[in-house]
């Protein structure tokens, strides 16, 4: 059982990816009015429900684990303590082991509650913890071995229900718990809830497809973000049991099909009675656009009930790839929204057959696309195609044999697989790719242990492609710095003798290992101040250290003819450091914020941000201007500053902002807010609720500075692919920006932002992304 609570960030904030990326990923609208993708929400009693239909459902129960804080407050267990009589299965059991039985508050054994030991804050995560059990249909799970250990364990452990509850239910295991030789945990009332998950035709969600449980908190039932803790596991032939959740709870549903840009969505009323199960169904492509394709072989007959491979580009230059399998009548289904981050709909599908070569072939989503299903058409498969075709040659056009040929790019990041495809240069310097590429166009290279071609742009099927190769050397050496000096902030050049300058890049590095331009791996250097430079062309040059664009050190007419260690470089006493401290009233841990700087008298402003109560800027000159802008209080012009400063933090001014319109707003994913700035600077930071919603038009704001700010309209659009998440957004409506005049005065100041309703109906019905 995998413990999945994704949420998102990014503006990329991915961008990070955001993670993004970081990112963290939340629901997305919340009006259960409005039920996204849903079809069908029903329940029945416990009693009355016909469980001999979902036979299946209840062979393989959920073993849904929630993810959040497993130190929520206990759940003290039902007054009544049902009786459940021994069976064999209690004479079997060691006397060692902790045998669990688990029954609602009436007595009924509950089957497929996934239970899971914790010893606790004190112990954490130095403890040995066996892995989660599942109880049978008697509602009993065994942990071999586990009683002897916890019945003298200090201080007890407790037992978690891996359950929808908030917070999660659970028994300490303490002596009154072991006063019997099986432990009895009477779960607090709940009921039952199934969800089902169809194509519009009525076929059960693909193998591989998935779903998210999220408890909708009721002070965020309208809002577009929710907080609320979820759960994502696996669709087993369509559908997902969850034998026991909290009663009287409202909840979001979402599913994905295999690597789906988009979810649908269904909002949903919980069980009310104790026992009452509810049945959930949602369809593909009920609120969102669904593209079918159909798949032939080269003679153009269909391929019904075949294995493909479906690879498309992803985040950050990677390949998604996808296994399907083609219907009775050859054909396969995916989502017709696109992934923003990778680019447009381009995929290629690859088919391999048990008894020959591969078969590939290339399409693409089609431009128009509406909510239900759209046809992609046929995809005509074809013996592997050549990529691409040439020699390499070195710098005075000898053939080069054994040269690696590459044709794409490798991704600076460890998510997804690579996009290119390998080969080697053979007799004569000839080489030969063959495959198919996601896109029209591509780069190809060549290189050897010291020598490498420039990228040269082809198209699918290029002949007669010559790649010459120049030799390229190493460059490395040592940073003499002052304490406190990041050796990250010095960038190196290479400077021509007509003065052209070009950026010369450090060695990717990835945990302790650096990677080359060569693919060799190697251990970092123990010393911080130690680099080693990507692999440069040979010649003549000025090598030049600098920070911020202020030269710190140059090695004129440097001569690179192999590989190189140019020792120290001794920049101590050239870099200043000037530190910040923010002090004020409170916990200042979480503190965050941006500014600008710049040499005093100078014009050239830079950028930086910051994370704590330190702001620390390396500069070349002092002393420096800066400008400071904390998250939740007063911007601040700070002066000819050298060394270290103390600055006390001043409280922002609180604005309220009304939306004056009778437009519609856009509907999630989308969310609509406004934004203060005086000129290019963001002077407002959210205070609460950040999102216009169509039951609460005002947002309130901390603000920076008093004076004309002008008010900027920000749309954003959630992005909940089934494996990345993010957001992705910007100003809009542009000729309807406006301007307010804050004040410096105590207190809470309100304004109305008016908006022409014509052009947020637009908006509404055609939003970008």
């Amino acid at each position: 059982m995998e413990r999945a609570m994704k949420r998102v960030l990014a503006a990329m904030a991915l961008v990070v990816f955001c993670a993004g990326a970081a990112w963290l990923w939340n629901g997305g609208g919340r009006d259960a009015s409005a039920t996204h993708g849903a079809t069908v929400a029903r329940s029945t009693s416990a009693a009355a429900s016909a469980r001999a239909s979902d036979a299946q459902l209840e062979a393989a129960p959920s073993t849904a684990m929630r993810s959040g804080d497993v130190d929520s407050a206990d759940i003290d267990s039902a007054p009544t303590r049902a009786e459940v009589g021994r069976t064999e299965f209690d004479e079997a059991a060691h006397a060692s082991d902790l045998v669990v039985i688990v029954v609602d508050p009436t007595g009924r054994p509950l089957e497929g509650i996934s239970l899971q030991p914790h010893p606790g804050e004190m112990l954490g995560a130095h403890a040995d913890v066996p892995p989660a059990q599942v109880s049978d249909a008697n509602g009993r799970a065994v942990f071999p071995v586990l009683r002897t250990r916890l019945v003298t364990a200090y201080p007890a452990w407790n037992l978690l229900a891996d359950l929808p509850f908030d917070p999660q239910p659970r028994l300490r295991l303490d002596a009154a718990a072991f006063a019997e030789p099986s432990v009895r945990f009477v779960l607090p009332p709940g009921g039952e809830l199934v969800a089902r998950v169809r194509e519009l035709d009525g076929a059960p969600a693909p193998n591989g497809s998935t779903l998210r449980l999220q408890l909708l908190l009721p002070h965020e039932r309208n809002e577009p973000d929710s907080t609320g803790p979820q759960w994502k596991l696996p669709l087993v032939d369509g559908a997902l049991r969850f034998p026991w959740v909290e009663l009287g709870r409202e909840w979001e549903l979402a599913a994905w099909r295999p690597k789906g840009s988009e979810p649908t969505r269904l909002c949903a009323r919980g069980p009310h009675v104790l026992g009452e199960r509810v049945e959930c169904e949602l369809v593909f492509g009920s609120d969102q656009p669904v593209v079918q394709f159909r798949v032939l072989d080269p003679e153009g007959r269909p391929l019904p009930r075949v294995e493909i491979e479906l690879a498309r580009p992803a985040i950050f230059g990677s390949l998604e790839k996808t296994t399907l399998t083609t219907d009775a009548d050859a054909r396969f289904v995916l989502d017709g929204k696109l992934n923003v981050f990778a680019g447009g709909g381009d995929f290629t599908i690859t088919h391999r057959p048990s008894d020959g070569a591969a078969l590939m072939g290339r399409a693409s989503l089609p431009i128009e696309r509406v909510p239900g299903w759209n046809d992609g058409g046929d995809i005509r498969l074809e013996r592997e195609p050549l990529l691409v075709a040439g020699r390499v040659v070195d710098a005075i056009g000898a053939p080069v044999e054994g040269a690696d040929v590459v044709a794409g790019e490798e991704p600076n990041w460890f998510l997804g697989e690579s996009k290119s495809v390998r080969g080697r240069s053979g007799a004569g310097g000839a080489f030969e790719l063959r495959g198919l590429w996601t896109e029209e166009r591509f780069r190809v290279r060549a290189h050897t242990s010291d020598a490498r071609s420039p990228d040269t742009e082809v198209t699918q099927g290029a002949i007669g492609v010559v790649l010459a190769l120049s030799p390229r050397y190493d460059l490395s050496g040592t940073l003499l710095l002052d304490p406190g000096i990041d050796p990250g902030w010095i960038r190196f050049a290479r400077e021509e003798s007509d003065g052209t300058r070009s950026d010369l890049r450090r060695k990717p590095t990835w945990g302790q290992f650096a990677f080359g331009a060569r693919g060799t791996p190697t251990f970092d250097q123990s010393d911080p101040n130690r680099f080693e430079l990507e692999p440069i062309e040979g010649g003549v040059f000025d090598f030049v250290c600098s920070l911020e664009n202020a030269e710190l050190a140059r090695i004129p007419r440097l001569a690179l003819h192999a590989d190189l260690d140019l020792g120290r470089i001794d920049l101590r006493g050239k870099i200043s450091l000037v530190e910040i401290e923010l002090v004020g009233d409170g916990d200042l841990a979480g503190l965050a914020g941006s500014y600008s700087w710049w040499p005093s008298g100078a014009s050239e402003h830079r950028q930086g941000s910051f994370s704590g109560p330190l702001v620390s800027i390396a500069s070349a000159q002092v002393p420096i201007d800066v400008e400071l802008r904390p998250n939740g209080y007063r911007s601040a012009l700070l002066e000819q500053v050298r060394g270290r400063r103390e600055h006390r933090l001043t409280a922002a001014l609180h604005v309220r902002l009304v939306l004056g319109t009778t437009g519609t707003l856009p509907a999630p994913p989308y969310r609509f807010d406004c934004e203060l700035y005086q000129g290019e600077t963001s002077t407002s930071q959210p205070n609460g609720a950040r999102w216009f919603t169509a039951e609460r038009r005002e947002i309130r704001c901390l603000v920076a500075s008093p004076g004309r700010h002008e008010v900027r309209w920000h749309l954003e659009r959630k992005l909940e692919g089934e494996s990345f998440g993010g957001a992705v957004g910007s100003h809009v409506l542009q000729e309807h920006w406006s301007s307010i005049d804050v004040l410096d005065v105590p207190g809470e100041q309100m304004f109305e932002v008016r908006l022409d309703a014509a052009a947020l109906d637009e908006l509404a019905r055609n939003p970008p992304w």
